[in-house]
This record gives C-alpha cells, structure tokens and sequence, in this order.
C-alpha cells in the first residue's frame, strides 16, 4: 500500500484501533477480526454505529454463520 502512495498505519488491540479511528484521519479499515482484547466483531459493531468509513473484514474463521453475522 505504501509503494502505491497510501499511509498505512496498524493499531493493536482492538481497543487501540477504536482510539485511532476516532481520531479522524481513517479513509479505510482492513479489520482482522480475531484481535486480542476487544474482539474484533465488538470493534466492527463500535465502528458501524458511529462512522462512516469503508470496512474490510478479515478473518480466519471458517463457519458461515459468523460471516454472514459480520454482514448484517
């Protein structure tokens, strides 16, 4: 992403990518959903409520119904 021109920038644990969203200065989220701490589906609910931002779900796990979760 970088060699195409983007600031990239990580936060971990969950709760430390909520204190940067907040911040303002997100354009996209790539979100693994298995972080430490807050869960990543808590994260995902916290971010949808109160922003505005274009969300990338990632995620390890293989049963459909927590995808389809993840959708609604």
């Amino acid at each position: 992403m970088t060699q195409h021109g983007y600031c990239v920038t990580s936060a971990y644990p969950g709760s430390e990518a909520l204190l940067l969203i907040e911040k303002g200065t997100v354009d996209l989220i790539l979100l693994d959903l298995m972080l430490p701490g807050i869960p990543g589906e808590t994260v995902l609910e916290k971010m949808k409520s109160t922003m505005d931002i274009p969300i990338i779900g990632v995620s390890a796990k293989t049963d459909i119904d927590s995808k389809v979760n993840l959708i609604r």
